[in-house]
């Protein structure tokens, strides 16, 4: 596990990417390693079951650290696949459309630390993994069914039978956005309270405030949910947004919600940085199952079929048609009370009248042969028909979260840097510098050392926070990670020393 670990951090998104790195060095700060890729794909293959997966996230959420914490973000991060196998279709984000997709569902904290995650087809929608996800969640991370959890999630989570569940539950609540808000329940003379969201510029001085209004009130459409109405600002300040924030804590005052709900950018940043800096969105393994093999493993469950759904999208774009028709027949009639019609416009009446017939008879031929159709049917059978496939996404998630791991030990690392430096716009890209940093490993009368040659030069402001980062971990007396307890020292370097010593 080091070794991938390492590896990510020193820039290899993926397994064919190790091959970039220096072996014989890793190999004196490990023991020992797996140099060849194809070796390396077995052992993470091995090593991929659900019980060492748990033991990763435990360990993950122990070095962030959340005790007190009862708030987090929730969200279904899409991931568009491309290859042959015929895996199930489900929104996807990055092609704005239904396709092949993989899901991996993410909680973070509200700090911006992802703590859960797991990597899941379509096969349950994510308003029933939201349910069996926290559960696991709270297992994993030692927290009692007692606690009240609540959870930021995004409009994909609304439906009635959703709200409907969690009044019945006395442990979680959601926050959400309304889908499909018409911005029409501001009310003019209703109490309207005010906040502000405050979000930092460049340096940890620099604060930009950002003011709204709100009404709280129910929601008419069940009154045990509770509505925030809130206007704030265009990013250009000419206009105002208004939108609608559901939530089943009736309590909690209103502008901890709000502030949560829009902070929920920390979420979507963090996917951005996972997918650029840590290669989350790369498949590891190209193994899969079919889903005959899966048949006794799943849930089964009755659903309307793909045929029943297809045909009734074809009858909705018939009755559409028809009612155009229709509609444009009812113009030329009245035209024609008012004036006689053109040759054309007769013609184009002849025209209407033989499109509605024909499409009246296709109509009903549709409807007919929907009638036949079986609506509700088993899931799993469906897909074993259509020879639907599920890929084996063990092994890149357990590749997955050593990468989250690695970005949770970069930025605990990072937040002292980003401290001394005190610089927003390129903190990230300059304390990269300083852990990929090339180095000379020297072993003098028992004493450990790694000079540290960043590639980039230092002005005295980069010098001040790399050392002042250096010293901290030297202050912690870290060892060398091959087991053997020796203890290492960092040291920032200002040129090449032209001496090296090793002893035997």
């Amino acid at each position: 596990m080091l070794q991938w670990l390492i590896s990510v951090l020193l820039g290899s998104l993926n397994i064919e990417q190790t091959k970039t790195l220096n072996f014989p060095a890793l190999n004196i700060l490990l023991g020992s390693t797996i140099k060849n890729r194809k070796p390396q794909r077995k052992a993470l293959k091995e090593l991929s079951g659900r019980t060492n997966i748990n033991k990763l996230l435990k360990f993950n959420i122990d070095i962030v650290g959340i005790e007190g914490q009862t708030d987090f973000y929730y969200d279904p991060h899409s991931m568009h696949y491309t290859g042959l196998r015929n895996i199930l279709k489900g929104w996807c984000a990055k092609i704005k459309k239904a396709g092949k997709a993989i899901y991996m569902d993410f909680i973070h904290s509200v700090d911006g630390f992802p703590l859960y995650m797991d990597i899941v087809d379509n096969y349950d929608d994510m308003r029933i993994r939201f349910f069996r996800e926290v559960e696991n969640f709270r297992a994993i991370a030692n927290i009692s069914k007692e606690k009240v959890l609540t959870f930021v999630i995004d409009r994909a989570i609304y439906s009635q039978e959703v709200f409907e569940h969690l009044i019945t539950l006395a442990n979680v609540h959601i926050i959400t956005w309304e889908k499909d808000y018409k911005r029409d329940k501001w009310q003019n003379g209703a109490v309207t309270k005010k906040g502000h969201i405050k979000r930092k510029r460049n340096k940890s001085s620099d604060y930009r405030f950002i003011e709204y209004s709100y009404q709280d009130g129910t929601w008419d459409k069940n009154q045990n949910i509770r509505q925030l109405i809130v206007r704030i600002p265009t990013p250009d300040g000419a206009g105002q947004i208004e939108v609608s924030i559901l939530t089943d804590d009736m309590t909690r005052p209103a502008i901890e919600i709000i502030n949560l709900m829009f902070n929920r950018w920390i979420q979507e940043n963090d996917f951005k940085y996972l997918i650029k800096h840590f290669g989350i969105d790369q498949i590891t393994t190209y193994d899969y199952f079919d889903y005959s093999d899966l048949k006794h493993q799943l849930e089964d469950k009755q659903h309307v079929s793909g045929k029943y759904i297809a045909m009734t999208k074809e009858i909705d774009s018939l009755r559409k048609r028809l009612k155009t028709t229709l509609y444009k027949l009812h113009r030329l009639e009245q035209l024609k009370s008012v004036k006689k019609l053109t040759k054309k416009q007769t013609d184009r009446q002849q025209e209407l009248e033989e499109d509605k017939v024909k499409l009246d008879r296709e109509l009903r031929g549709k409807e007919e042969e929907r009638s036949k159709l079986e609506k509700k049917v088993s899931k799993i059978d469906e897909l074993i028909k259509e020879k639907k496939q599920k890929l084996d996404t063990n092994t890149k998630y357990f590749h997955d979260v050593i990468k989250i791991i690695g970005r949770n030990i970069f930025y605990l690392t990072f937040s002292g840097f980003r401290q001394n430096y005190d610089d927003y716009r390129d903190d990230l890209i300059i304390f990269q510098q300083l852990i990929r940093a090339n180095g000379v490993i020297k072993f003098i009368d028992g004493q450990i050392t790694f000079d540290l040659y960043p590639e980039m030069g230092l002005t005295p402001k980069i010098k001040k926070a790399f050392s002042a980062v250096i010293e901290e971990i030297n202050q912690k007396q870290p060892e060398l990670p091959d087991g053997s307890q020796r203890k290492i020292q960092l040291n920032l370097a200002e040129k090449i020393d032209p001496i090296f010593a090793f002893d035997s």
